[in-house]
This record gives C-alpha cells, structure tokens and sequence, in this order.
C-alpha cells in the first residue's frame, strides 16, 4: 500500500509529465510533488494541481473502494472518460468541444463544477 509521506505545491524550474494525466508541466507552473513510500520504496509522485484536486472533486468516478492502493493514470483517465461519457455524450457521440487531451478535460470539468456550485 502507497504511504504519502509529504505533499507540497511549488512551481516547476524545470519541465515535467504530469503522472495522472501523461501531459506536460511547463516551467514556471506550479504543480503537486508527493513523497511517497511503497513497500520500502521511496519516490516522488508529480502532478498537475487541477488533477490532483480533480480526484476529491469527484467520488462517484473515484470511488476508493475500487482503487484502494490509490489512483494511477489508467484508474485516473478512466475515470475521466467516465465523468465525460456520463455528462456530454448523445446519440451522435462526445459533443465536440470535450474532443481535447486529458487535461484540457480536467480543466473543463473543474471549471464545470464550480459554476454549477455557484448556481
């Protein structure tokens, strides 16, 4: 079982892939860097922070009754897949302006949640 040791958010001095969603961290970005501990192996787990947060945002797509040794990027892209299927999908397929990379949909789903929260 993975044992987060440390959590902090800091800005990228250099560029890194995001662990959840494969995409690119650009420098000057800040970003999530967990210090993890798994077995009696040490290591650090990068993220974007819309991903990171993405994951409490939304329980009934991560449900860590199913994912009990956490989240890692096939459980996190499926579940994004999820989220888009269940809201923007019609009998013609994805509805065109949810057709970007992951992250891109994070960022929609984010923003999509907090105006909902808002109404």
């Amino acid at each position: 079982m993975t044992e987060i040791l440390n959590e902090k958010c800091q800005k990228a001095r250099n560029e890194y892939i995001c662990m959840y969603c494969g995409c690119k961290i650009k420098k000057g970005e800040k970003y999530v860097r967990q210090r993890c501990k798994d077995g009696g192996q040490l290591y650090d787990f990068i993220s974007h922070r819309c991903c990171n947060d993405i994951i409490n945002k939304l329980p009934e797509e991560f449900d860590f009754r199913t994912t009990q040794d956490g989240v890692d990027e096939f459980t996190f892209e499926g579940c994004i897949d999820d989220y888009v299927r269940n809201h923007h999908y019609d009998r013609n397929g994805i509805e065109k302006k949810w057709n970007v990379p992951l992250h891109e949909q994070v960022k929609m789903i984010l923003k999509e949640l907090n105006e909902t929260n808002h109404d």
